[in-house]
């Protein structure tokens, strides 16, 4: 039998080595363990530095590009996307901004990747 911790620890080792191939049972089991789990910044820095210096074709980055373009948002979706950029925000504690739009307008577009930025309660 399969831990959790070693079915997490199969996933990711599927991830960063060239996918090694699994059966669909413990492909279920791997996929069952994600659902509603945020994945740990050491997991988001692995990825990112697997990444580091491949080369992107032009072919890939147009294929990306298309594959993007032309997609339509719901309403319902654009109504989230903007009612999440009109909370009250700072990077400062001093300064209030409110929406992140504002922020962005006063503080260039660096300002919400601030690691100070927060959002005010």
């Amino acid at each position: 039998m399969i831990t959790d911790q070693e079915l997490q620890i199969l996933a990711f080792i599927s991830i960063i080595v060239d996918r090694v191939p699994v059966s669909e049972e413990t492909g279920a089991k791997i996929a069952a363990t994600k659902i509603g789990k945020k994945r740990p910044d050491s997991w988001r820095v692995a990825i990112r530095k697997s990444h580091e210096g491949i080369p992107m074709s032009e072919e890939w980055k147009e294929s990306i590009s298309k594959g993007k373009s032309g997609l339509v948002m719901s309403e319902e979706w654009r109504s989230k996307l903007s009612n999440s950029n009109k909370k009250p925000c700072t990077i400062d504690g001093i300064t209030i901004y409110n929406s992140v739009t504002e922020l962005v307008s006063a503080e260039g577009p660096q300002g919400r990747k601030n690691p100070n930025f927060r959002f005010i309660k």
